[in-house]
């Protein structure tokens, strides 16, 4: 037993215990800070009386946060600075009981919890002492163990986004790091003060990919570091190799326990065990687009996805707060859409054999086309606008072949709407694909092929790429002709947009374009003569 003079001499003397170096290269979260200590300190509009919580996904940056929020405000607003692992509650006990035996409290034979209950008396008894929570996911676990002295502040990081039980009317969110941030840290991280052009391009289209994660451009920073190679060259081979090249960078500043991808394969394992609907709907949002998944989406196409138990409002939002639960989506209840991060897409995505993969981008496909409306109508634009996105998305999976005749259908619709906002660029790619997968499907003379070669030609008329366009007419007049019949309303239509063509190539006075094709000719000749 130690000495009272000795015991006392510890409860005054300041202490420091944050278990990790201020991080050299933190970057941005002014505001973010700035929140922080207004609410903790009773002076923002959202002030709270002596708890904050900051919340968000794995890797984004709470712990950091906090370090950097400890370092700053100790000593000068902060005496005493506590730092306790919450993860489970045997870690928060041993925590606070080490934290007793620093402070002079108790004798050498009492219990942990007796010792964590000294802690919580002391905390209770004085003032100037900020208390961090890290990594309380549980907040339950926490309650027991929270002061009520309104003279200490309490600070929790967490994925979850529900402290209700504790006092705290909501979390201040811990959002990405914004484009430029991002690129800042990426320079600061691997000491390049100046950048040609071709490594600022490089590093900019990096930060654009790792979407401000903190931890993902920690790890990418410290592999370029370690190795000595270009932005360039980084990007180059992160293009080709993706979360795999990521994964080689082990974070060397941040003290971040682990890497990315091993922190959300806990999270996806956990969210599996409590809702096996909720990971299927996670799954399901990695062949998507990552912003803006319609909540109505799931519920109208819950049969084509096999969500198990999505069968209305109620049991979606409840899978959904799984998720939210553990900061892998972001929801937005005022239009009833959710977001969720690129590279939690990405990490999930690799985790999936080739099989899942296929099956998961055909349930989506299914789902899409079952609700994809009918483009030629203008009320219909605004469901279009929500559902285009998503098939853009999938179309962008190169590595899965999906040569379906659904997917044709469900390509060629998106590109006519495109097409109609005068999304030319966009339009194209799509206008070819539909037009390959039906070729391949149902033959090149198809009167479906037809259709997908008439709307190619009428993409290129607009851009005034008659060359192109010229070939693709005469095909589908062919088809129509060798298939429906000179009378056919279909065979009607494309010979008028012909007819529309060639004026208009004569009207540009881009005749030189068009090829000596005996049906090209002889029309010219008409329009020559008045006819």
């Amino acid at each position: 037993m130690e000495s009272p003079g000795r015991e006392r001499a510890k409860l005054s003397t300041p202490q420091f215990q944050v278990p990790y170096c201020r991080n050299p290269h933190f970057t941005g979260r002014e505001q973010l800070l700035q929140d922080l200590h207004d609410t903790l300190m009773g002076t923002g509009k959202a002030a709270l009386n002596q708890a904050a919580a900051i919340a968000g996904l794995g890797g984004i940056g709470k712990t950091q946060t906090a370090v950097e929020y400890a370092y700053r405000y100790h000593p000068t607003v902060y005496k005493w600075v506590f730092w306790i692992k919450a993860g489970t509650e045997l870690e928060l006990v041993t925590d606070l009981s080490a934290m007793g035996r620093s402070l002079g409290l108790g004798a050498e034979t009492d219990t942990i919890n007796e010792l964590a209950a000294r802690s919580l008396n002391w905390l209770e008894t004085h003032d100037q002492w900020l208390l961090v929570f890290d990594n309380a996911d549980e907040p339950n676990i926490v309650k027991p163990w929270l002061p009520r002295n309104p003279q200490g502040r309490v600070l929790l990081t967490s994925r979850a986004k529900r402290f209700v039980s504790l006092g705290i009317k909501a979390p201040i969110e811990v959002e990405k790091l914004s484009l430029d941030e991002s690129i800042a840290f990426l320079r600061n991280r691997t000491h390049r003060s100046s950048l040609d052009a071709t490594e600022a391009t490089a590093a900019t289209d990096l930060a654009k990919r790792l979407d401000g994660l903190p931890l993902a451009l920690e790890q990418a920073a410290a592999y370029i570091a370690r190795v000595g190679v270009s932005f360039a060259v980084y990007w180059k081979h992160y293009q080709q190799q993706q979360e795999q090249l990521l994964e080689k960078g082990f974070p060397e500043t941040g003290d971040y326990p682990k890497k990315l991808a091993t922190t959300w394969l806990l999270n996806f394992e956990e969210v599996e065990r409590r809702s096996p609907a909720s990971m299927l709907i996670l799954q399901l949002s990695v062949v998507l687009a990552a912003d803006d998944i319609p909540e109505w989406l799931l519920l109208r196409c819950a049969e084509e996805f096999e969500l198990i138990d999505c069968t209305d409002e109620l049991a979606l939002a409840e899978q959904l707060a799984v998720l939210e639960d553990f900061s892998l989506i972001q929801r937005e209840w005022q239009t009833a859409n959710y977001s969720i991060h690129r590279l939690v897409q990405a990490v999930l995505w690799q985790q999936m054999t080739p099989t899942q993969q296929q099956d998961w981008m055909q349930r989506a496909i299914a789902g899409l086309s079952a609700v994809f409306p009918d483009v030629t109508k203008v009320e219909n634009w605004a469901v279009c606008k929500q559902l285009v996105p998503h098939v853009q998305a999938i179309a962008t999976r190169q590595a899965i072949a999906l040569e379906t005749n659904e997917w044709a259908q469900l390509l060629g619709q998106t590109g006519h709407y495109l097409y109609n906002q005068g999304r030319y660029a966009e339009a194209e790619p799509l206008y070819q694909r539909a037009l390959a997968i039906s070729e391949q499907q149902l033959g090149p003379d198809h009167p479906a092929v037809a259709t997908r070669l008439n709307n190619l030609a009428e993409l290129y008329r607009d851009q005034g790429r008659y060359a192109e366009a010229e070939p693709l007419y005469l095909r589908t007049l062919t088809i129509c002709f060798n298939r429906l019949g000179a009378d056919h309303p279909h065979t009607q239509a494309t010979w008028q947009n012909f007819y529309l063509f060639v004026q208009q190539v004569i009207q540009a006075g881009q005749t030189a374009q068009l090829s000596d094709h005996s049906v090209t000719q002889e029309l010219l000749r008409q329009m020559k003569r008045g006819k």
